[in-house]
Parts: C-alpha cells; structure tokens; sequence
C-alpha cells in the first residue's frame, strides 16, 4: 500500500511560493506586511536558508 500524497494545505512553503500558487487573490507586499504588523500571522514552521516557510493551510486562515 503507498502512502496517501499530503493534503494540499499540508504543503510548506515561502511566503512567494504561497502567493503564487495559493493565495493569488492576495499580493506579496500584503503578504509581508501582515508577517510583520499582524500579532495573529502564523509562525513559520520551517526556515530553507534565509526563507521562512509556512504551512499553507495556516496562511490561509
């Protein structure tokens, strides 16, 4: 038996990433303002060099 591919909100990914292939209805610039201005932004889950990457499903609460 072979394992179930992960959920699409399971994914990790930056925040470009996000933007581009989930999230087109928001801009990258909102994206970061809400990262840096907004208490309740989730935190990364994960860093690949200097990107932090998130849990799509939680960025898109």
């Amino acid at each position: 038996m072979q394992p179930r591919p992960a959920a699409p909100d399971d994914a990790i990914v930056g925040l470009r990433k996000a933007q581009a292939e989930h999230l087109p209805q928001l801009t990258l610039a909102a994206l970061g303002r809400a990262r840096a201005n907004d208490p309740d932004f989730p935190a990364s889950v994960d860093k690949r060099g200097a990107e932090l990457l998130y849990r799509v499903g939680d960025l898109k609460r």
